[in-house]
């Protein structure tokens, strides 16, 4: 296994041709290259959204197998900024995640589903349904299978008392397809709040999730024709 200290400190691919991610998505695979290109074009995108929070990075040890790793100020004091952007971000540097802090203006509604059409249409109503109490809200797909649901307060709190408010207002729900739950139940479509704790972590805003898709906002009036090779890298 490569060890953390090349990652961090290897500032270009030491194989740009080598192959990292291959699946439906990218049969003839994305290189170290691609990845690295990619994260280099999106700097200022990536460093808006991460923003001094403590991150969890995925890292590709072969093609398709990955290590997460936490890099934050109480861990080993290093987080993502201008100074050591390339320094941190190289070819293997696959899906950046970032972090609540213990205190937040937002809240966010997982939309827990294997399938994407099912999670699609289902994000789509339960966005309508929080409409009647917030209209400050966002979608995003997660460059997998799901959707988040960011709801943004007009002030901040605890981000404990974030999750009880959301949850309060998720069981005035009446559809019985939709579970409130920290964990997927087959055949039903969890709302999962999990994030929403101390450190909790998210798929960042432009990151690349480990299908090699991106992380990237949706507006409700696409939703339902939005299909993941939207989210391809092109």
């Amino acid at each position: 296994m490569i060890s953390l200290i090349k990652f961090l400190f290897e500032t270009t691919p030491r194989n740009p041709d080598t192959i990292i991610i291959q699946n439906e998505f990218y049969p003839s695979g994305l290189t170290e290259k691609d990845i690295y290109s990619y994260y280099m074009k999106n700097k200022s995108k990536i460093l808006n959204q991460v923003d001094n929070r403590d991150l969890m990075i995925f890292f590709a040890t072969d093609k398709n197998k990955f290590i997460v790793r936490r890099i934050g100020r109480n861990l080993d004091r290093i987080h993502l900024d201008k100074h050591n952007y390339e320094r941190v971000i190289n070819g293997r540097t696959v899906s950046i995640h970032s972090t609540m802090e213990s205190k937040e203006n937002f809240g966010i509604i997982d939309i827990d589903c294997a399938d994407f059409a099912q999670a699609r249409e289902s994000a789509a109503e339960i966005y309508d349904f929080l409409l009647k109490y917030n209209e400050n809200l966002k979608i995003r797909y997660t460059g997998k299978e799901s959707f988040h649901i960011f709801y943004y307060f007009g002030n901040t709190y605890d981000i404990g008392e974030i999750r009880d408010r959301l949850k309060g207002i998720l069981l005035n729900l009446k559809d019985k397809k939709y579970l409130i739950n920290w964990t997927r139940t087959p055949g039903k479509v969890n709302l999962d709040l999990s994030s929403n704790k101390f450190r909790g972590g998210y798929i960042t805003l432009h990151s690349l999730s480990v299908l090699g898709l991106r992380c990237m906002e949706v507006k409700r009036q696409d939703l339902l024709k939005f299909q993941r090779e939207d989210a391809k890298l092109r």
